[in-house]
């Protein structure tokens, strides 16, 4: 079967000034060791997808690390791989929302990684019919995954956490919302990749981040939309 792979919409922070917020110029060092470099996403353009894959417009740094946050419905997703041969961990297990038709979370990580030109990131469906959005997440750190969890509701404010942790230094945190309508930050947090907020035309995800100076964090996010939804969060120091 020919596979259909999705274009991506490559937007991406510059590494000297973009300390988990607001975006800069220059090609110098990271201003902090938690700096967010750049960040792509892609969505299926059937529900016959049988790879999915996305470019980082700026080949990355080697020691940095990568998440891809996925947005699934009618499928599941083993761990990426990529055109370094970065391993990938499972940091966020796939949670479904808790509705009828039900979409479903998934993030993974790949920490101290070797880079390439043309960095693309794949994903293959466990099966051939079902559709994906994902995000692909890159930070100047080489910290270790602290704690990560997920979190399920069914309405109000998409919430995760609270999660305690003794050092944490980021928080990354990806919404699956099965509903549609528009969808912000919250309070701490900047937005990243947000590939698909209409479940009308493809899983909803949204992606965010911050930096975790308390020991007790919580991610949220804004939303008009009413439906289920699963929110991961992952900390890492």
């Amino acid at each position: 079967m020919l596979a259909l792979v999705a274009s991506c919409d490559a937007v991406f922070g510059l590494r000297d000034v973009d300390a988990v917020g607001d975006g800069g110029g220059g090609d110098g060092p990271a201003a902090n060791s938690h700096a967010f470099v750049q960040g792509a996403s892609a969505q299926s353009e059937s529900d016959t997808t049988t790879m999915l894959q996305i470019h980082l417009d700026a080949r990355p740094e080697v020691g940095d690390l990568i998440v891809v946050a996925v947005s699934s419905y009618l499928t599941t997703l083993p761990p990426p791989f990529d055109s370094a041969s970065n391993h990938y961990d499972t940091i966020v297990p796939q949670m479904t929302t808790g509705s009828n038709d039900p979409t479903a979370l998934t993030m993974f990580a790949a920490t101290h990684i070797v880079t390439s030109d043309n960095f693309t990131v794949t994903l293959i469906p466990d099966n051939d019919k079902g559709f994906v959005t994902a995000a692909v997440l890159e930070y100047a750190t080489s910290g270790a995954l602290s704690v990560a969890t997920p979190t399920a509701g069914d309405a109000g404010p998409p919430t995760c956490g609270p999660i305690s942790t003794e050092t944490p230094e980021l928080a990354i945190a990806a919404l699956d919302l099965d509903g549609s309508g528009d969808i912000g930050s919250g309070t701490g947090f900047t937005q990243r990749e947000s590939p698909s907020t209409n479940f009308n035309e493809n899983p909803v995800l949204v992606t965010e981040d911050a930096p975790a100076g308390a020991t007790t964090t919580t991610a949220t996010f804004t939303s008009d939309a009413a439906g289920p939804w699963v929110c991961g969060l992952a900390i890492f120091q």
